[in-house]
C-alpha cells in the first residue's frame, strides 16, 4: 500500500500517528525523483510512504503515482494499493483495465518491473493496483524492521463497483490471510485494516476531496455513461454552444469523453476535468461545469454550460458559487476566473452574482470572427460570493 505525501517528513508523521509506530528509512528512486519509507505488513506485504525527492532532478518522464499533479498543501492520504506478479507482462494482457507499461525502477540495489501509465496518473483514481514483479530471490518486506503491524483488509472503492470487481476477477489474486472488497462509493479510494501493537487501526477513506458535492438543490458529481442523452440535448443546441469553447460530438465521441472524465482528477493541474451539474432531487443532469487549475497550480479557470430547460433559475449561479468553494478549499489555486464572450450577457450576469470582478478585456477571435473577451476573477481571500 502506498501513502502519497507532500514530503517524508509530514507522511512518517501520518503513519505515526495513525499507526503508533514510525516507518523504516527507504531509499531514493533515480528514474522517478522520489524517495520513500517503508513498513512491512507481513513477510510479503508492507506499506510504503512516498514522496518527491526535493535533492532529485526533475525526471524526463511524469512521475509514478500522479505525484506530479498532487497539490503542495495536501495532506498524506492512502492513495493506492500495488500487487505482486510473476509475470507483470502476462497479467497486464489479462487486466481488464488498461494499467500502463511495465517500467523498470531501482531503489539501491533492488530492482523490479512495476506498471505505470505514461502520464503517471492513478488507474481508476488509485482503486485499481499497479503490478509488481521483484528481480529478488526473496520479498524485500523479509529483510524490513518488523514494527508488529499486519494487514487484514483491504476495502476497494469506486462509484462503478463492477467496473472494479471485473478487473480483480481478471487478475487472479492468490488466496492470502487478507481480506480484499469491492464496494460501491463517490469517489475512488481505499480503507485498510491494520493489526498494531496497539490494537486494530483503519486508515484511508474515499478519496481525498470532499466529492460528490451538495448544494441547496444541486449535487456537483463525476459524468456517468446514463447522462449521455441529456449531455448530448443541450450540447447539439446551437443556441447553447453559440459562445462555448466545445464543439459537438458523436454520441460514440461523447461516451468517450465522459469515461475518460471519470478518472481524471479532481483538479488536476495543467487540464480540464469536466464535472457534472445534477439535480439534488432526481439526479437528472442540469448541465456540465469544467474546471482547469494552471500547470503552477495558482489559478483556476472555470467553464459552464446550462440545459436550456433549467436556465432562468439561478442554478448555474448556485453550481458555480459551489465549485467556488470546492476549488479553494480542496486545490492550491488563489484565484479563479472565468473568461465570455462579452455579447454573453447571461454569463457576464452570472460571474458578477457569484462574486467575480472583471479584470481584463480584450480583442479577440472566436471560431473565425471577431469578438471581445472579458476575464472575471475572484481571489481566495474573498471566496464566498454575495447572494
Amino acid at each position: 500500500m502506498t501513502i502519497l505525501s507532500p514530503s517524508l517528513e509530514a507522511g512518517g508523521a501520518w503513519v505515526h500517528e495513525r499507526l503508533g509506530v514510525h516507518p523504516q528509512q527507504g531509499g531514493a528512486h533515480p528514474r522517478m525523483g522520489t524517495h520513500n519509507l517503508l513498513l512491512p505488513l507481513g513477510e510479503t506485504m508492507f506499506l510504503e510512504v512516498i514522496a518527491i525527492d526535493p535533492a532529485a532532478p526533475a525526471p524526463a518522464r511524469p512521475r509514478w503515482f500522479d505525484l506530479d499533479r498532487s497539490p503542495p498543501d495536501r495532506a498524506p492520504f492512502l492513495g493506492c494499493w500495488v500487487a505482486r506478479t510473476t509475470d507483470i507482462h502476462a497479467s497486464l494482457a489479462a487486466a481488464s483495465e488498461p494499467l500502463g507499461l511495465a517500467e523498470p525502477i531501482t531503489r539501491g540495489a533492488l530492482e523490479w518491473l512495476i506498471s505505470i501509465p505514461e502520464d503517471g496518473t492513478l488507474p481508476l483514481g488509485g482503486a485499481a493496483p499497479a503490478l509488481i514483479q521483484w528481480h529478488t530471490a526473496r520479498h524485500p518486506a523479509a529483510g524490513m524492521q518488523d514494527r508488529g503491524c499486519r494487514l487484514t483488509a483491504l476495502q476497494l472503492l469506486h462509484p462503478e463497483p463492477e467496473r472494479l470487481r471485473a478487473l480483480v476477477d481478471s487478475l487472479r489474486f492468490a488466496a492470502c490471510d487478507t481480506t480484499l472488497t469491492v464496494e460501491e462509493a463517490p469517489v475512488p479510494g481505499l480503507v485498510a485494516q491494520i493489526d498494531t501493537p496497539s490494537g486494530p487501526r483503519t486508515i484511508g477513506a474515499p478519496g481525498p476531496a470532499a466529492f460528490p458535492r451538495e448544494s441547496a438543490r444541486l449535487v456537483l458529481r463525476r459524468l456517468r455513461a446514463s447522462d449521455l442523452a441529456a449531455f448530448q440535448a443541450y450540447r447539439r443546441d446551437e443556441a447553447v454552444g453559440r459562445y462555448q469553447g466545445w464543439s459537438t460530438q458523436t454520441d460514440r465521441q461523447a461516451l468517450a469523453f465522459i469515461d475518460a472524465m471519470r478518472d481524471v482528477p479532481l483538479f488536476p493541474r495543467g487540464d480540464w476535468a469536466q464535472l457534472a451539474i445534477a439535480d439534488r432531487a432526481t439526479d437528472e443532469l442540469v448541465g456540465d461545469l469544467g474546471v482547469r487549475v494552471s500547470a503552477d497550480g495558482d489559478e483556476a479557470e472555470v467553464g459552464f454550460t446550462i440545459a436550456p430547460r433549467f436556465q432562468g433559475r439561478g442554478l448555474g449561479t448556485e453550481a458555480v458559487r459551489e465549485a467556488a468553494s470546492l476549488i479553494f478549499e480542496r486545490s492550491s489555486a488563489v484565484r479563479i476566473i472565468g473568461i465570455t464572450d462579452a455579447r454573453n450577457e447571461a454569463s457576464v450576469r452570472l460571474l458578477e452574482r457569484v462574486g467575480m470582478h472583471r479584470v481584463a478585456t480584450a480583442d479577440a477571435v472566436f471560431r473565425g470572427e471577431p469578438c471581445v473577451e472579458h476575464t472575471y476573477a475572484v481571489a481566495r481571500h474573498r471566496a464566498g460570493p454575495s447572494q
